[in-house]
């Protein structure tokens, strides 16, 4: 894909693994270390999404920041991730430019 770092950026599919390398905004690390454990709200969120998507639902597309200054992060979309992740189905991703 070819994509300036000027351009509007296209809503892509990875594999939550090829994503795995990238930092949280909101949680210290790599998203690919994100865990929730069962019953607290955070995993109860992520088993709604699972459920969702095995359900057929449409899920809007995680958000990548800091493309510009190639410090790309998860800005928005952690429960999705690792929903994702969870499921090992690709997930749509906007912000990122390979």
């Amino acid at each position: 894909m070819s994509t300036s770092r000027n351009e509007e950026f296209d809503t892509v599919e990875f594999h939550p693994d090829e994503l795995g390398h990238l930092p949280s905004r909101d949680f210290g690390g790599k998203i690919g270390d994100m865990r929730f454990h069962p019953g607290e709200e955070h995993d109860e969120r992520v088993q709604e999404i699972k459920a969702a998507i095995l359900a057929g639902e449409e899920m809007p597309p995680i958000k990548i920041g800091g493309a510009a200054t190639g410090k790309r992060y998860l800005d928005d979309g952690h429960h999705r991730y690792v929903a994702h992740r969870e499921l090992g189905i690709p997930i749509k991703v906007k912000g990122y430019y390979r």
